[in-house]
């Protein structure tokens, strides 16, 4: 609302969007518009069949899914290029991955990314065996929306997307492939799909006066009845539709034609097409649901509302009708153009407004199956009747189910050795945190063997003696608040029975729980809700502390050890006063610096936060990794807590091993380990000690270097001693180090050797 104040903007409502008067004047904003991934599913498969989309087509995506989804696991370059696309619910996690895939992490051995793709992995495998969802590369999700000028004309849309979607988002800013509007044919449909009519060939377009409007799809306001109105009854109040321009998924002689300029293309069979025959591509819609009269009363009592929620309960038909669908698509020769399910597709549409319009979806006897009657292989019903399906869908089930088997019986564990750093595998194959059957010696070797203390040293920590005060503190906050962030994950973990630490930070959980589908998805959605909030919170402890520190040190410049007068930077104090939009600005300064300085603060200030940020990015992970901390260290948050059983039985208690801590300042240790070139007659000043000046050209100016600092790009075996202001650097090796001959090079401590004295 003040960002709508200050720039003046307008609101217009129209007449169908006020249902009733309220003083409520407050603009909410529900969702925002992005590019997610898009997602084949079993109805859309059969659909697209009645329209001659031949089956080798979803045979061969899938088969690319399942080696991408082996890829990634083994190698980082296809993690990297597979892990955007097929992003598990939580997508906050996916750019932590990617920043540590960004810095050199392999997940053959780190612990963390390990096993979250694993996670991921195990995630995609369940929707291919049980929901047939094959990623579509080449597509997209966006939210619907009307364009007000009038300039689309009916049967075409206006698209504005990045190539690579949600992996652009992924990448810095420079990295960033701009926006591409898509123009051309084009598929599109909206979830859930049960009629022919459902999926749709239109015409894409560049509108250059729409062009503001990103990763969205605007549909024409003219016509007798619109585009999203013909796929299954939808709307423009937040729906989101699923758009692929894949010429392998167009329908009926639009599949795989070929371009040949000036809206002309050849299909297959030879035959020319225009542009302008798109539209006789799609089928009749289905007809609009009829709209019930809403009852009017003169007051809305407790009894009226508790009257509708069981009618609700009575009528909610939906998931049933959706798998008579099913049942009846695979049963019948013309499948699912079959006239039960255009039956079955009919009453949808009243199920799905039943709680607006109060008309109950009623599904006649002829269509209901049978107790006796066989369902499908791959329906996966249990004491019920089935029969081998040998159709496209059963044939895509047969091949998951196979590779499943087979990726597990043959993974070479002894290969995952390292990235599994002593956890516990248990028998549905899923990481959990506890600590394996293994002699405790062998189990600190094996974290050892992860630990790179040469990222310490990277950031900036403990670069020379003169800073072991300052940097012991820096080991000490960060281990209280790993301490607090594992407690708070342990107590997540306990409270769902969810052990496997990948899944739950990743949002894809497939534990196996006796419970509904619905209550079950509501209660995973719950489990990631409490968890994005505790990295939220863990996170937000982590930027205010560094704000804190930086205005500590704008007071007393001259302080090596910051100190803050109030004495409340501990993590858990009250952070309630701290505005949102302040740590956004003090996150910004952290990752990127004086670099991207749009940040309304002191260039000093700014500085101290972007150095300091990465020492504390270094010390939590010092804390979290280093074999020391992991067992001796007080923030070993598993001492006190309840016994964890796998699957309910042995009682013994196993202590936990955590490594998601990673996850609240991936970002920052990232950007502090890549390269950042410096151009070339540029003036480095009042670089702080144990910074890096990378990759300075020869000839360029150094300004106030202080003793101890590095510098990049130095011939072998020169030194640099005592480098007077503005004095010149010339073919400086990498990696070689400013020495002050008067005081000789200092020696780094080791961290872990300040664990047991006092640090805690």
């Amino acid at each position: 609302r003040k960002r709508l104040q200050e720039t003046r903007a307008q609101v217009f409502l129209r007449p169908s969007m006020v249902k009733f008067a309220s003083p409520y004047h407050n603009l909410e904003i529900v969702a925002v518009g992005k590019h997610g991934t898009y997602f084949l599913n079993r109805q859309l498969i059969m659909l697209l069949e009645v329209h001659n989309v031949p089956r080798d087509t979803f045979l061969r995506m899938q088969r690319e899914m399942l080696k991408d989804l082996d890829d990634m696991l083994m190698n980082a370059k296809a993690a990297k290029r597979v892990l955007p696309l097929l992003c598990g619910p939580d997508d906050h996690v996916i750019k932590s991955l990617m920043d540590l895939l960004g810095a050199g992490f392999a997940p053959l051995r780190d612990p963390f990314l390990f096993s979250c793709i694993h996670a991921i992995r195990a995630f995609h495998w369940l929707n291919l065996r049980e929901k047939t969802r094959v990623v579509v590369k080449d597509g997209a999700v966006l939210i619907g929306a009307l364009d007000e000028t009038g300039v689309v004309p009916e049967g075409c849309v206006f698209i504005q997307v990045r190539p690579n979607g949600y992996a652009s988002e992924c990448l810095p800013g420079c990295q960033k492939k701009p926006f591409q509007v898509i123009t051309g044919p084009v598929m599109v449909t909206k979830h859930p799909v049960m009629h022919p009519g459902d999926a749709r060939m239109l015409r894409a377009i560049d509108v250059p006066a729409l062009r503001g409007h990103k990763n969205v799809i605007l549909f024409s306001r003219h016509g007798a009845r619109s585009e999203p109105s013909k796929m299954a009854g939808s709307d423009l109040d937040g729906d989101e539709y699923a758009i692929t321009w894949d010429k392998s998924l167009f329908l009926n002689s639009w599949q795989r034609c070929t371009n040949l300029g000036g809206g002309r293309f050849l299909s297959l069979t030879g035959r020319e097409l225009s542009i302008s025959d798109l539209p006789k591509a799609n089928r009749p819609p289905l007809p609009v649901a009829p709209k019930g009269t809403p009852e009017t009363v003169n007051e809305v009592t407790d009894e009226h509302i508790v009257k509708h929620f069981i009618n609700h309960a009575k009528s909610d038909t939906l998931a049933t009708i959706c798998t008579l669908w099913l049942d009846w698509a695979v049963s019948q020769r013309n499948g699912a153009d079959c006239s039960q399910c255009l039956q079955l597709a009919e009453l949808h549409a009243v199920a799905v407004d039943f709680s607006k319009s109060g008309i109950p979806a009623v599904i006649p006897k002829h269509l209901r199956f049978r107790g006796h009657e066989k369902r499908a292989h791959w329906r996966e019903r249990k004491n019920t009747p089935v029969f081998h399906c040998l159709s496209t869908i059963g044939t895509m089930y047969d091949e998951v189910v196979t590779r499943i088997k087979e990726g597990k019986k043959h993974q070479n564990r002894a290969r995952f050795q390292c990235a599994v750093a002593g956890r516990h595998w248990n028998k549905r194959d899923q990481l959990q945190c506890f600590r394996g059957n293994i002699p405790k010696a062998k189990l600190r070797k094996q974290v050892k063997n992860v630990y790179k203390s040469s990222i310490s040293r990277q950031l900036g920590l403990f670069p020379n003696a003169g800073s072991a005060d300052f940097d012991a503190e820096c080991l000490a906050w960060a281990g209280q608040l790993k301490e607090n962030y594992d407690m708070a994950l342990i107590a997540l973990m306990s409270r769902y029975s969810v052990y496997a630490e990948g899944e739950l930070v990743a949002g894809c959980i497939t534990k196996q729980v006796n419970m509904n589908k619905r209550r079950k998805h509501d209660t995973y959605e719950e489990v990631r809700r409490q968890y994005r909030q505790l990295r939220l919170d863990a996170r937000k402890e982590f930027f205010v502390h560094i704000y804190r520190k930086s205005l500590a040190a704008e007071k007393d410049k001259g302080a090596l050890l910051f100190t803050d007068a109030n004495g409340d930077c501990a993590p858990g104090a009250n952070l309630s006063e701290i505005d949102d939009e302040l740590v956004s600005v003090v996150e910004n300064a952290a990752r990127f610096g004086r670099k991207y300085n749009n940040l309304q603060l002191p260039d000093s200030q700014v500085l101290t936060i972007n150095t300091y940020a990465r020492k504390l990015a270094a010390a939590c992970y010092v804390v979290t990794y280093n074999p020391e901390f992991c067992f001796d260290g007080r923030s070993q948050a598993s001492r006190g807590m309840p016994q964890a059983v796998d699957g309910g039985k042995g009682g013994h208690e196993k202590p936990y091993l955590l490594f998601s801590f990673l996850t609240i300042f991936a970002d920052v240790m990232s950007i502090g380990m890549r390269k950042e070139e410096v151009p070339s007659g540029d003036r480095v000043e009042e670089v702080p000690s144990g910074d890096r000046v990378e990759e300075v050209p020869s000839g360029d100016q150094v300004k106030d270097v202080p003793s101890g600092d590095q510098v990049e790009e130095v011939p072998s075996g020169d030194q640099v001693t005592d480098v007077p202001s503005g004095g010149q650097v010339e073919d400086i090796p990498l990696g070689a180090q400013v020495k002050d001959q008067a005081l000789g090079t200092e020696e780094m401590p080791d961290p872990t050797s300040l664990a047991g004295d006092g640090v805690w």
